[in-house]
């Protein structure tokens, strides 16, 4: 596990945490617990012993390691989660790699995306990683989307509404529905990088969804 790394965890697959270095480590879990309970959807099912998974790696570290390729037959269980861990190293490296080519009014975002269909990692939620270049400012629209932001490295300020909010590496901060957002980067040397859960998925489900466009 390293700094940033997303990790799936579909409903009722075994997991276990644990981290291997000397520093104290947090855990950022984005969970749709809310919508569930509103839904009234909860279940439970009887406790069965937990196991280690038969293998002891999965199909996120050997079979889905290089955009647009996915393998013809996989030697793992079928599930609609084919890809459960996405490495910070691989999508950072992404990320630069989008800023060095992107033209410099464009913002660089990624998202994360179930390979094999093209959809979220989650029915629910969506996930997406921005880069922001040295002294880089972005603006995005009003969204009926809310968001939770997880600053993985460098500093900033985002605005949104009236309220603005000063950031640096390790903070969490929340964007809530319909307010045009601005993020910007305070350094004028060194690159930042946002990541966020988002609720885009259900809303477009729904019929929710809408994005502030330019009259």
């Amino acid at each position: 596990m390293e700094p940033g790394d997303l990790i799936v965890t579909p409903p009722m697959r075994w997991h276990d945490h644990g981290h291997e270095g000397r520093e104290p480590v947090v855990w950022l879990d984005g969970l749709d617990l809310p919508l569930v309970r509103a839904l009234d959807a909860s279940w439970t099912s009887p406790m069965r012993p937990a196991a280690r998974p038969s293998a002891e790696v999965d199909s996120s570290q050997n079979e889905f390691t290089a955009a647009g390729l996915v393998p013809r037959h996989s030697r793992y269980a079928d599930t609609v989660y084919p890809q459960v861990r996405w490495p910070w190293t691989s999508v950072r490296r992404a990320l630069v790699a989008m800023a060095a080519a992107a033209p410099a009014d464009r913002p660089v975002a990624l998202r994360y995306v179930n390979p094999k269909t093209g959809a979220p990692p989650l029915a629910t939620m969506g996930c997406e990683a921005q880069w922001l270049r040295p002294a880089e400012v972005t603006r995005a629209p009003r969204r009926t989307a809310s968001a939770v932001y997880q600053v993985i490295e460098g500093c900033g300020e985002t605005r949104f509404g009236e309220a603005a909010i000063a950031w640096e590496e390790g903070d969490t901060l929340v964007i809530p529905p319909w307010h045009p957002v601005e993020h910007r980067n305070l350094s004028a040397s060194a690159p930042a990088c946002l990541f966020q859960f988002n609720d885009e998925p259900v809303l477009r489900a729904l019929g929710l969804w809408h994005e502030e466009t330019d009259p």
